[in-house]
């Protein structure tokens, strides 16, 4: 936790205990002035003492209700009654609206204000529970820190992980976007099957191309909430108008794309893309844009400059500021000729070359003499001329002549700029009539832009769709692990076959699917990579990705992905690693149900033998056994079995015909080891590791026995006669 805090785009800021007021917190809801969604509940509240507010646009469609209305329909959407939840929305909203009244604060200037669009209540029975500790065991998210010690970039590198491998994404928004999807796994088979489909969509044949059109488009969509952030406040650049013109440019030609697709009718975000990319709305943004502002010219003079035939009185305005290099000239003439007796030789043989005219904006029409280089002193200064600024060569004054056009044309530079001001500002307010449309289209975009993220992961890999099913059970077919298998030559694929919630086997039980399997095996066989397999290949699917698996596989909805793989140690915590195993489990068996999926890696390897396999025999008793057998034996809640897997080096657990000797509960357990080779005949060959799942039978049982025994006469030899420690050194290697 607190090397997420400590990391360079995040930043860590105590709050005063006020702002998580709960009383607080609802009225700045309620300042949102959030629409009483009555079109949708068909309710309309109302009291006494409510003041009714017309929207801002005018329109009789949209009210808002002050008072005790307001409060009574927020209830009827949001359980006030959580105190907590509420608070914390509440700190979080007064902190974005701080953010928001500084106009150099702790954002940066491009960053522009914090938007709150809307207030959404979070149902996490909709979502799988996962934890710190899954994602860092089972490398999901992967943080890497900058080579350079003093960067300042403002997001980490994502190293290998699997949100590296899948994230295709070419949008900022997209990219949020899919990280969230990564943090709240779904728990909705219809939503599930609907990123699915999208996926599939995608991935047909016939639309391979248009596909890599759209991304093409997405490619040149720029961080739109922000851009109309900076337009509200009138802090948008000439970059910025550009970018709204081109995002509006590529949604059409989005919508265009997704509306040739095949089979599109059927997938919800393709029909979304069709009815929230409105083509006369956003054509009119691109209108607006394209039609006032002059980009070339715009990026010559360094502003933004309109458009020729846009307003008849700035065409006038220009005409006369591109003439006036004939008026300075004329002016000048007449002010020069008559003081040539004046000048001194040899300037008074060209009075032209010394005395002329300028227009300096801001300062108007100015008559401008030349400098005398040794003494440094205008060469002629007339009586009725004021002083106003000198440069390195030339002096600069007001003249009767230079007035009389300071009347006549005025600042021509500073009104034609007051004027393109006044053109761009109307653009933008009719501009901003449509940020709610844009908003939208940037919501929708992000998540095609996630779809089509893991289609082409899909293509990539080669992964397939799997089946989610209301079944508790895990039907993998030939399954990989999807970052391992991009670091090694060829990689060796396995089954699985899991089936939860399943009751005692009796006599008439034809289902043998086993709701736990206990694999063992030799170091470096490859039994931690097949557990975190089979948790990475649940966890795709319940985000709506493919999976690397041959066709059939089928994931039973999992509300809890809960593992115990890895340590996490920190000088933070004040627990030892062992201790933090046990605090792993012991979480990991309060919340388990049915549904869940536990993965745990030799658990008790921490402490002495005796004990570590006492906490994994307890651990296996706990989980393989069903309460709902023994329904009178008290009130409360009552265990079911969930889905186990579990890695082991403890074979005391074992009888002699590979059971567990658990008093007969290993009826829901299936026994498994990483297949080895031996070879027997020249012992220094050592191992030969098969990386294959195969059933656990008295043969491995002896085979190991006979290896204790080997390892224990050769560390005898070693112990008598060093000098065989060379001829015993692969016999020691072998487990």
């Amino acid at each position: 936790m607190l090397e997420r805090l400590t990391s360079t785009d995040v930043r860590l800021e105590v709050r005063p205990s006020h702002d998580f007021a709960p009383a607080p917190a609802i009225q700045r809801i309620l300042s949102l002035r959030t629409p009483t969604y009555a079109c949708d509940r068909g309710v309309d509240y109302r009291t006494p003492d409510d003041v009714i507010i017309e929207d801002d646009d005018g329109g009789d469609n949209m009210r808002f209700f002050s008072s005790s209305a307001s409060l009574i329909d927020l209830a009827a959407r949001v359980n006030i009654d959580k105190e907590v939840s509420i608070g914390c929305a509440g700190a979080v909203m007064a902190y974005a609206q701080r953010l928001t009244a500084l106009d150099n604060g702790v954002l940066p200037e491009t960053a522009g204000g914090v938007r709150i669009s809307s207030v959404e209540v979070l149902n996490l029975n909709t979502v799988m529970f996962i934890n710190s500790d899954t994602i860092c065991s089972l490398q999901i998210f992967q943080d890497e820190t900058h080579p350079n010690f003093h960067s300042t970039a403002t997001r980490a590198k994502e190293g290998l992980s699997l949100f590296g491998i899948l994230n295709f994404t070419v949008t900022r928004f997209g990219h949020q976007l899919l990280k969230s999807w990564f943090l709240r796994p779904l728990f909705s088979i219809p939503r599930i099957v609907e990123r699915q489909d999208a996926v599939a969509l995608f991935m047909q044949h016939e639309n391979l191309e248009i596909a890599t059109t759209i991304k093409t488009c997405l490619k040149k969509v720029k961080n739109i909430p922000n851009i109309l952030t900076n337009l509200e406040m009138g802090k948008a650049t000439l970059a910025e108008w550009r970018a709204i013109m081109e995002f509006a440019y590529q949604c059409l030609r989005i919508r265009n794309g997704v509306s040739s697709l095949a089979n599109m009718q059927d997938v919800r975000i393709a029909r979304e893309i069709i009815t929230t990319f409105a083509a006369d709305q956003l054509r009119r943004v691109c209108d607006i844009i394209h039609d006032i502002i002059d980009f070339d010219m715009s990026r010559i003079e360094n502003r933004i400059v309109v458009k020729p035939t846009v307003d008849d009185a700035l065409d006038e305005l220009k005409r006369q500021y591109d003439s006036i290099e004939d008026l300075l000239r004329q002016t000048a003439r007449r002010v020069a000729l008559p003081l040539t007796p004046l000048l001194p030789p040899p300037y008074n043989t060209s009075p032209l070359e010394v005395i002329d005219t300028a227009y300096v904006p801001q300062l108007g029409f100015l008559v401008k003499v030349t400098l005398n280089p040794v003494t440094n002193e205008p060469v002629v200064i007339h009586q009725d001329w004021q002083f106003r600024f000198q440069t390195e060569g030339h002096a600069f004054f007001k003249a009767p002549e230079v007035v009389t056009l300071d009347e006549m044309y005025g600042d021509l530079y500073a009104i034609i700029c007051d004027r393109e001001i006044e053109i761009v500002h109307e653009a933008q307010v009719e501009v901003l009539k449509f940020s709610n449309l844009m908003i939208a289209c940037c919501r929708v975009t992000a998540e095609l832009d996630c779809v089509l993220s893991f289609a082409e992961a899909a293509i990539v890999y080669k992964y397939t769709r799997p089946t989610i099913t209301e079944d508790n059970v895990i039907e993998i077919h030939q399954g990989r692990h999807p970052l391992y298998e991009l670091n090694v030559p060829s990689f060796v694929e396995n089954d699985t076959h899991i089936r939860g919630d399943r009751p005692r086997r009796s006599d008439h039980d034809d289902d043998e699917t086993p709701s736990l399997v206990l694999l063992t095996g030799a170091n470096f066989s490859g039994k931690s990579v097949y557990l975190k397999q089979v948790a990475l290949i649940v966890y795709m699917s319940h985000i709506g990705c493919y999976v690397p698996a041959s066709p059939g596989t089928a994931i039973g909805l999992t509300d809890k992905l809960l593992t115990r793989v890895k340590t996490r140690e920190s000088v933070a915590r004040d627990s030892s690693a062992f201790m933090c195993d046990l605090q792993q489990i012991s979480l990991a068996l309060q919340i388990l149900t049915a549904r869940s999926l536990l993965v745990v890696d030799e658990f008790g390897k921490g402490t002495n033998v005796v004990d570590g396999a006492g906490l994994l025999g307890a651990l296996l008793e706990h989980v393989l056994t069903d309460d709902t057998e023994n329904e009178g034996d008290g009130e409360g809640r009552r265990q079911r079995r969930c889905k186990a897997l579990m890695a082991t080096h403890f074979h005391e657990l074992f009888d002699g015909d590979g059971a567990l000797t658990l008093g007969g509960k290993s009826g829901a357990a299936a026994f498994m080891h990483m297949r080895v080779m031996v070879d027997k005949v020249d012992s220094s060959n050592g191992i030969t590791y098969l990386y294959k799942l195969v059933p656990l039978g008295p043969c491995f049982l002896l085979r190991v026995a006979n290896s204790i025994q080997a390892r224990t006469r050769s560390f005898l030899l070693v112990i008598w006669h060093p000098v065989h420690i060379l001829s015993v050194f692969p016999v020691l290697l072998r487990y």
